[in-house]
């Protein structure tokens, strides 16, 4: 797209250039003793579609760059909220799997006083861990939603 956009714009300088040229020929054409004027008209009119092809250009050069640009901040947009699914599910994960797995022995009930005492601070800490974890979240998320 970028070598699309540089020939538009070489087009586009181009074009300005023969609009100058048309109109400097038309303002000298009179000076030659040239009783018509028809083609100092033609010449002013070419130079007037020329220019409009030029703004025309200008216009969709602008657009493409904006449609561009913004395709860009989607795209790095989609990119943040993956690597920020990934790394919030992988720091998830663990307190996780630590809760399921305490939970787990002390539902079976046949542990040591010493074991349940174990299990039961394993499970504390991973809700402490995951609270922390929560807390951290709103930081981040508003970027992720497209606001400020």
């Amino acid at each position: 797209m970028a070598d699309y956009l540089d020939h538009v714009r070489r087009l586009c300088s181009f074009l300005f250039v023969i609009a100058v040229a048309l109109v400097f020929a038309a303002i000298h054409m009179p000076e030659s003793g040239v009783a018509d004027r028809t083609p100092v008209y033609v010449l002013l009119g070419l130079a007037f579609l020329t220019g409009l092809v030029c703004h025309l250009l200008h216009r969709h050069l602008e657009r493409s760059i904006a449609v561009a640009a913004r395709a860009e901040a989607q795209r790095e947009l989609a990119e943040l909220r993956e690597r920020f699914v990934d790394e919030a599910s992988h720091e998830l994960r663990t307190p996780l799997t630590s809760l399921i797995v305490a939970g787990e022995f002390l539902a079976r009930g046949d542990l040591s006083p010493e074991q349940h005492t174990q299990y039961v601070g394993f499970v504390q800490e991973s809700a402490r861990r995951l609270k922390q974890i929560v807390d951290d979240l709103p930081t981040g998320v508003p970027a992720l939603n497209g606001r400020s």
